[in-house]
């Protein structure tokens, strides 16, 4: 898996992976996990977002302050 690269829990990306194969098949098992990446990506950086990007990431919420 490459949750590492993009910083997502790894529950998520199996989550992510499995709605992806029920809705777009293969194309969307390939394409969730940067998705699930980049969704991460602005809620840690949109400020009243930003706990629920904490609970998507694998960064804890002191790493963040």
């Amino acid at each position: 898996m490459v949750g590492d690269k993009v910083d997502v829990h790894p529950f998520f990306i199996i989550l992510v992976v499995i709605i992806g194969n029920m809705v777009w098949g293969i194309i969307g098992m390939i394409l969730a996990v940067p998705l699930m990446g980049i969704i991460t990506m602005v809620l840690l950086n949109i400020k009243e977002f930003e706990l629920l990007g904490i609970l998507l990431s694998k960064e804890n919420f002191q790493e963040r302050e």
